[in-house]
């Protein structure tokens, strides 16, 4: 049984533990995609967004699971659509299934924010979860320009 609620600030090692579990699995794996993660979100950012109760974890028998900061608007996206925005979205190796169910805990979140979309972005050059997020129900809507480490797809899910 998950339970899904903010994160708490003495919660942060296992986030980043967490984040680290994934870069080291993306590397495994040959995508170099959150190579520079820990340089653009650091330790001061986690506890600024847990802080400000955007950081949300899923947790199982006490342990993190998955985790995503929650946001009201984001800068990619201008037109004004009533939507919660998801960052920071990982999910632990050891818990499958646990990126499925943090989707639909956010899911249920906005409904109860009256939002009327849940909106994402993931790296254009991983198709593997373009396909993942496609399949959850969050339709393509744009590609925008990047960098070496991540080109962002803007993906959305209507409520």
């Amino acid at each position: 049984m998950y339970t899904f609620s903010p994160a708490a600030l003495d919660e942060l090692p296992a986030v980043y533990a967490l984040i680290e579990s994934r870069i080291q699995w993306m590397r495994k794996c040959g995508n170099p995609q959150w190579d520079t993660y820990r340089e653009a979100y650091p330790d001061s950012y986690f506890e600024t967004v847990t802080r400000e109760g955007r950081l949300w974890l899923l947790r199982q028998e006490g342990r993190v699971a998955a985790m995503v900061s929650l946001w009201d608007s984001d800068r990619r996206w201008s037109d004004g659509v009533p939507a919660l925005y998801l960052h920071n979205l990982a999910a632990h190796g050891d818990f499958p299934g646990a990126g499925a169910e943090i989707l639909r805990r956010c899911a249920a979140r906005a409904r109860l924010l009256n939002r009327q979309r849940l909106r994402l972005d993931c790296s254009a050059r991983n198709p593997r979860l373009n396909d993942y997020y496609e399949a959850q129900g969050f339709a393509f809507v744009a590609s925008l320009p990047g960098d070496v480490y991540y080109q962002p797809n803007l993906r959305e899910k209507i409520l």
